[in-house]
């Protein structure tokens, strides 16, 4: 008995609670907009804009700079390079920017696209195989985007450039264990 009065009370007060109901609210409420693009406001500004959105992270982490960061450093002194290096950073950036604005733009038509056919209820089992298909193909093509830039910002700096970069960027914690182990070709 003492169960079901406790039940009943906490229905009471769930049902009761204007701020329970507040809480049961979706996220995605607040942003109309998503019903038409398939992504928060936030993801859609970082694709248009060619941003990282961590895509590379592994390869930021593993000694692998990337030119955006690279730049950024020499612009505040906290890393030296020569002219041809700054030259060819700064191509290897441009090339990367504008394949991923471009890309960034292929993945938010394909997710608008997507949110299309949801919002019309024109959508079964194999055309969202496709289109999510589709979209994980253009996604995996921004991260490579990205990653490939990390590598080739590499290839362009010494061993003692890309010390200074762990130290700038705050990867050389003694414990964050981040491999050493490995050799860069320059």
């Amino acid at each position: 008995m003492t169960r079901d009065i406790l039940t009943a009370l906490a229905f009471g007060l769930l049902v009761g609670n204007p701020m329970a109901a507040q809480e049961a609210h979706s996220p995605y409420a607040a942003h109309a907009d998503v019903a038409i693009t398939g992504v928060l406001p936030k993801e859609a500004e970082s694709l248009t804009a060619g941003k990282g959105m961590a895509q590379a992270l592994p390869a930021e982490v593993n000694d692998y700079p990337g030119p955006l960061h690279v730049l950024e450093a020499v612009e505040i002194g906290s890393l030296v390079l020569e002219p041809s290096q700054r030259q060819e950073v700064q191509r290897i950036f441009d090339v990367m920017h504008e394949a991923a604005v471009a890309k960034g733009r292929e993945v938010l038509d394909a997710e608008a696209h997507l949110a299309k056919r949801f919002r019309h209820r024109h959508i079964d089992a194999a055309t969202l195989q496709e289109l999510v298909d589709g979209i994980s193909q253009l996604r995996g093509e921004l991260r490579l985007i990205h990653l490939r830039a990390h590598l080739e910002t590499t290839e362009v700096l010494t061993t003692e450039q890309i010390a200074t970069y762990r130290k700038v960027r705050g990867y050389d914690d003694p414990s964050g264990g981040h491999g050493h182990d490995h050799e860069h070709a320059h």
